[in-house]
């Protein structure tokens, strides 16, 4: 099915003072378009003067929250490529410094994905100068990849502090997300004429895909595949993992109130798979017995 990712963006300049002058999500500035950037879960530290660490089962971002060392890798995605946050310092400008989130891909090519900002003068003067302050720290530490579903997750500390002296903020999980997955093939859409395919290391459960087909059809037809119309029979041959595949859809614009869908199918030998579907809290296979066979 055709996907559309939507950036907003929100400019603000000087005014009132908010409630929360830091979250967590600030520990994170995206340099790639294709990922996305969320909250999981955020709270205050303190709460009725005792911090939420010191619980008997405290939450999963509290441990190694203040240990956030430079330049360590992160782990390896679904696609063979490292990620790891590099050891230097740097001035990200408008008082913001950090480390930057990197990529390197299997041909050993390394590319910038996002800042981990750490601090942020909001004085006048540079760190850790007195009139840097007030000032916002923020501290990631513990980190997990997770190879199936493509997403990096990072327990982040935030503070706002008006003075050097210690202050407490809020803690809580933030995940990156579009990274390659283990098994769904990512399809979307890059303009009204072309289709992109994000191939996944084991698409659809099998060790490697001998074809990739999309189809189309109707979407009040769904689920009943035997109305997919084949947009195309092979848009990859043996594609690795990683691969971006693009395919031209000339099809016209749906009508006012009609709708199309996309779906890929991967083949190996004489087997083929139509993806996974969501059901009851849990994922199962699509039932392609109905799916007609692709005819070039």
């Amino acid at each position: 099915m055709r996907q559309a990712i939507i950036t907003f963006v929100v400019l603000c300049c000087s005014g009132p003072v908010f409630a929360q002058p830091v979250t967590i999500s600030e520990a994170i500035e995206l340099l790639d378009p294709g990922l996305s950037v969320q909250v999981v879960r955020e709270r205050d530290r303190i709460v009725n003067g005792q911090s939420v660490c010191n619980a008997t089962l405290p939450p999963w971002e509290c441990w190694s929250i203040f240990y956030s060392p430079l330049g360590y890798i992160i782990g390896v995605d679904a696609a063979g490529s490292t990620y790891h946050v590099t050891s230097e310092d740097f001035d990200f400008g408008g008082g913001r410094r950090g480390e930057i989130l990197q990529r390197m891909n299997r041909s050993g090519v390394s590319t910038d994905i996002a800042r981990i900002v750490r601090r942020v003068c909001l004085g006048t003067g540079p760190w850790p100068q007195p009139e840097c302050y007030p000032a916002k720290f923020l501290s990631v530490g513990a980190v997990g990849l997770d190879v199936t579903s493509g997403r990096i997750m990072l327990a982040v500390q935030a503070q706002y502090c008006d003075t050097p002296d210690p202050c407490f903020g809020r803690i809580g999980v933030v995940e990156i997300t579009g990274l390659p997955t283990l098994f769904d093939t990512f399809l979307t859409f890059t303009n009204a004429q072309s289709l992109t395919l994000l191939t996944p290391a084991h698409p659809d459960g099998f060790r490697a895909a001998v074809s990739l087909q999309v189809w189309t059809g109707d979407l009040r037809s769904l689920p009943d595949w035997s109305q997919a119309q084949p947009l195309v029979c092979q848009a990859a041959a043996s594609p690795n993992a990683g691969q971006i595949v693009a395919i031209g859809d000339s099809l016209p614009s749906p009508a006012i109130g009609e709708g199309r869908y996309y779906v890929s199918a991967s083949t190996h030998g004489p087997d083929r798979r139509l993806g996974r579907q969501y059901n009851s809290g849990g994922f199962s296979a699509r039932n392609n017995s109905m799916l007609p066979i692709c005819a070039p």
